[in-house]
């Protein structure tokens, strides 16, 4: 699974921790991560995770007729369904079949 993340653009590095059920993914300082991609890449690795989960920082924004989460420092956003946020959050990752981020809580400890 770490080497599809690697080959994302804007991925400089992949942590993966099965046991956990975490992967860590840190971009390049340079480039925006192809974070839209990451559902993709861990269905081709084998794995057909029921939920995904993403914790970002960041804040929403108004536009198109909704809410949108943009990712701090990057020009990078996706739809958001829930309460405006800024900063830190932790959020399930939609498939609808664009990314859509909605606010929630890890079922298991972190």
């Amino acid at each position: 699974m770490a080497d599809g993340l690697l080959r994302l653009d804007g991925v400089a590095d992949v942590q993966v921790d099965l046991q956990a059920n975490r992967c860590t993914i840190t971009p390049a300082t340079d480039r925006v991560p192809d974070l839209a991609g990451v559902p993709i890449a861990v269905d081709q690795a084998g794995f057909l995770p029921e939920r995904m989960w993403i914790e970002a920082r960041g804040r929403t924004t108004a536009r198109a007729g909704g809410l949108w989460f943009e990712l701090a420092g990057a020009e990078l956003a996706w739809r958001w369904e829930g309460p405006a946020a800024d900063g830190l959050v932790l959020a399930r990752v939609e498939r609808r079949p664009e990314v859509v981020l909605v606010p929630d809580a890890l079922p298991f400890a972190r």
